[in-house]
């Protein structure tokens, strides 16, 4: 998933670029590097990723343009994600748990206690990104690896999330009709 900043076509045009780069990897690379992948080579894959991508829409934009990233791959026994911005990855158990972290201003000051969550919530640089793809000359992407367990996996932009609950996951998840119990 891709979230494009920078107005609707600059924003539009830097998630193309990196869509597209994955896409093209998955497709032209990815076949042949199964049988010899390891976590480490698939993390410095995406990383060089991510860079080129930077690189790119640095070159062809201003500093206006860029885009979130938060792609995952499920291989064999687990899957693998790579973060940058504020979308989100979430694991569906019983439960919904976030397994990316927000780069994003609020994020930090109420990781490192300068903030609580509920002052986050309506801080008025909630939406202030420490990091994208396109604007700065690094980018230092979030790799997860984690074993597969009996769960679903969504990715989905954190807009959403701030203006809904976390309680409509289920229901549109898992098809429920009864949805007079969210929160």
């Amino acid at each position: 998933m891709c979230d494009g900043m920078g107005g609707l076509t600059k924003g539009e045009l830097a998630s193309a670029i990196v869509v597209r780069a994955f896409e093209a990897w998955f497709m032209e690379k990815l076949p042949y590097q199964l049988r010899r992948i390891t976590v480490e080579m698939l993390k410095a894959e995406w990383e060089r990723l991510v860079t080129d991508c930077n690189d790119r829409i640095r070159k062809q934009g201003s500093q206006n343009m860029g885009t979130t990233l938060t792609a995952m791959l499920f291989y064999a026994d687990a899957y693998y994600i790579i973060h940058v911005g504020d979308c989100r990855a979430y694991e569906l158990t019983s439960e919904v748990f976030q397994l990316t972290k927000d780069q994003t201003f609020v994020e930090r000051e109420v990781a490192s206690g300068r903030m609580t969550r509920e002052q986050a919530k309506t801080d008025s640089r909630r939406n202030v990104l420490l990091q994208c793809i396109g604007v700065k000359e690094e980018v230092e992407p979030e790799f997860i690896a984690r074993a597969y367990s009996d769960c679903i996996n969504i990715s989905i932009d954190y807009g959403v999330m701030e203006k809904t609950s976390r309680a409509w996951v289920y229901p549109v998840t898992f098809g429920w009709q009864d949805i007079g119990s969210w929160e």
